[in-house]
């Protein structure tokens, strides 16, 4: 985590402009968008110790103290933004040193609890990487991998596609590059607690899928998916009631920028009622040992869908076009995934009606589980265990 994230921080800071210019800053934005970054890179590798090391303390035991992590970072930030920008008056280069600040803070929470796992003891030897365990972390970490990889993606044509158009519109390049920005964070509110619930049913999916229990790894994917359908639900019924309110949070702006925000607003995320299926059925198939159709839904949305649609439509309907590629997009990606998660069932139910004990092994499902390079991994961990090391 520590070796990937001061890679990326380099990265990000030799070639800032470039990125910015990417991922569709205009002339005007562009200045904010390289302060901002350039002071936040910094923290890179803090951000992904609090969120990535969070998940290893939850697998540890210690499911309160991760949430603390995130708790504690995203309160000291929300305290420090306004005294930065408002108190001290620094600007965005202000609201970035105070985004640093929290994610330092999380980050050291999760470094203090690392000495002190519950049930592994860490030491410098802990650290030497066994192919087989590293292929295993790889496969697995795939989907959620490609699915924020396919996100940035989208965000650079998503963001290029309201520039260019937004540019032959009287609203011009600006007005919709800000109200993509806001409809986006708002989205993720929503999506951070789907995603939250998706990982909360990870442990409970694998753990009864190896012990065979078919019948339950069914019923906790349809209860998920029947609680995030209902804060799907309230959602779209928020977003399509009061997109102007919303808007407003953010600040204020003109009548075209308000005329533009509230239809953007409502077309955009008009299929979010649904929006809660692809996300926990990309993480019901990795959780059960399948993670290649974990990818393969994961991609569904952002890339094998949104991406042709924000360049084709666009070509005939203009900035209408990128509004309602967005709904098409999670229809088409919901509709996938449900198909794939009832044939999965049916499967399951072949297997607790039929197959043996052997055939019903979550490891038989992997391709690889049974190739040289994985095997050689694990037995060479079996005699370090043998001989005392």
């Amino acid at each position: 985590m520590v070796a990937v994230s001061v890679v990326l921080s380099i990265l990000t800071l030799i070639f800032l402009k470039p990125l910015m210019v990417l991922f569709g800053g205009t002339d005007e934005v562009l200045p904010y968008a390289m302060t901002y970054t350039g002071v936040s890179a910094i923290g890179f590798p803090f951000l992904v110790l609090s969120v990535a090391g969070g998940h290893l303390i939850r697998a540890d035991g210690s499911p309160g103290y991760a949430m603390a992590c995130n708790i504690v970072g995203a309160v000291i930030n929300a305290i420090l933004n306004p005294i930065f920008l408002f108190g001290l008056k620094t600007g965005i280069e202000g609201a970035a040193y105070a985004t640093v600040i929290a994610q330092v803070i999380a980050g050291s929470m999760v470094i203090f609890y690392l000495p002190r796992f519950k049930t592994v003891k860490l030491n410098w030897k802990a650290l030497k990487p066994i192919p087989g365990y590293c292929l295993r972390v790889v496969t697995l970490g795939m989907a959620p991998f490609c699915n924020q990889l396919a996100m940035m993606v989208v965000q650079v044509v998503l963001n290029n596609s309201l520039t260019y158009y937004g540019a032959q519109s009287l609203f011009g390049s600006e007005i919709p590059l800000a109200c993509a920005g806001i409809i986006s964070k708002v989205n993720m509110l929503f999506f951070a607690v789907v995603i939250g619930m998706s990982q909360g049913l990870q442990p409970i999916v694998s753990f009864n899928y190896g012990a065979g229990k078919y019948l339950r790894v069914k019923e906790a994917y349809v209860k998920m998916v029947i609680a995030a359908t209902v804060i799907s639900v309230i959602s779209f019924a928020v977003f399509q009631i009061f997109p102007r309110q919303i808007i407003a949070l953010f600040g204020e702006g003109d009548k075209e920028y308000f005329l533009f925000a509230e239809r953007f607003f409502r077309i955009f995320l008009f299929c979010v009622f649904i929006d809660g299926i692809q996300p926990i059925t990309a993480n019901f198939f990795t959780a059960i040992g399948k993670p290649r159709q974990g990818i393969f839904i994961s991609l569904t949305r952002q890339v094998i869908f949104l991406l042709p649609l924000l360049v084709i439509l666009p070509l005939f309907m203009g900035m209408d076009g990128i509004m309602y590629s967005a709904p098409i997009t999670d229809a088409l990606s919901a509709v996938i995934a449900i198909v794939l998660v009832i044939a999965e069932f049916h499967r399951m139910k072949r297997d607790r009606e039929g197959m043996t004990a052997k055939e019903d092994a979550p490891l038989n499902h992997f391709g690889f589980w049974d190739t040289p390079f994985f095997k050689d991994g694990m037995d060479k961990d079996r005699k370090r265990r043998k001989g005392g090391q």
